[in-house]
């Protein structure tokens, strides 16, 4: 039987060193502009103006440029690591090494663990999970079937997601799945993609939900998180979001105590 508790601890401590490279990188010219010119290609960036209705996508093109691209020849992890060289042993360093080896997975929960994550299935891959996430444990609703998008790192006991989340909706899961029939896409090709692959299924993904919006994406990029309440063993039912509900980064804040006043990252002035 897992320790939900444990699972939860480590989570939070991996949840803060993904914060504070992500805020990092963000001010990082050369990683914004890359982010820029992934917006560009997506038709939406007309001169140095974005034309989004959500601006929450922008932190889905951010981890798609620091999993999936290089920066001026260089992963963005290792371009952080050798400008701030994390300590040995610590979560930073953890993070940063798992990270270099993210996947890119469309993911159907099925069970909640409230306050720690889901038990979840890997749709492309045919692989069951747990996925330590507050909010997704927290908003679990028995009888509706939910599904997320996002780049994914693997800490042995359980999965993470790198911050900025998708959840497809009934449009979009249709279109990702005519792509996977379309490209001949089997669990066992998928399991043995590097980098390149999945970057290129994730921008695929990408392109779908916005084509079929609204999707709901989740920007993931909070300080410290509150407390999240008791473990208790997975049950199947949770509240719905709202206002006061756990904000849609997974950190445990109520979402207007949160994201709801931070929705946009920097933008081109």
């Amino acid at each position: 039987m897992a320790d939900y508790k444990a699972i939860r601890k480590q989570f939070e401590w991996l949840r803060e060193a993904n914060v504070q490279i992500h805020r990092t990188l963000s001010a990082d010219i050369d990683v914004f502009y890359a982010v820029m010119d992934f917006a560009r290609k997506l038709g939406l960036l007309i001169g140095n103006t974005f034309v989004l209705d959500d601006t929450k996508y922008l932190a889905i093109f951010q981890d798609h440029i620091v999993y999936a691209r290089t920066v001026e020849g260089e992963l963005p992890l290792n371009r952080y690591a050798r400008a701030h060289p994390p300590e040995e042993g610590s979560n930073e360093q953890l993070f940063i090494e798992r990270g270099k080896q993210a996947f890119y997975a469309v993911l159907s929960h099925h069970e909640a663990v409230p306050g720690v994550g889901v038990h979840c299935t890997d749709i492309l891959r045919d692989r069951a999970h747990f996925l330590a996430d507050i909010q997704l444990s927290q908003l679990f609703v028995e009888g509706h079937v939910t599904t997320s998008a996002a780049w994914l790192i693997d800490m042995d006991e359980f999965l993470m997601t790198t911050g900025a989340v998708l959840h497809p909706n009934a449009k979009a899961l249709e279109g990702i799945g005519m792509l996977m029939d379309n490209q001949r896409i089997t669990p066992e090709r998928a399991r043995h993609w590097d980098r390149q692959d999945n970057g290129w299924f994730a921008e695929k993904v990408i392109r779908v939900c916005l084509d079929h919006r609204p999707a709901s994406p989740e920007g993931s990029r909070e300080d410290q998180p509150e407390e999240y309440g008791e473990i208790v063993e997975p049950i199947r039912s949770g509240p719905r979001i709202g206002r006061n509900a756990p904000c849609p980064c997974g950190s445990g804040r109520k979402y207007k105590k949160c994201c709801l006043g931070k929705e946009e990252l920097e933008t081109a002035t």
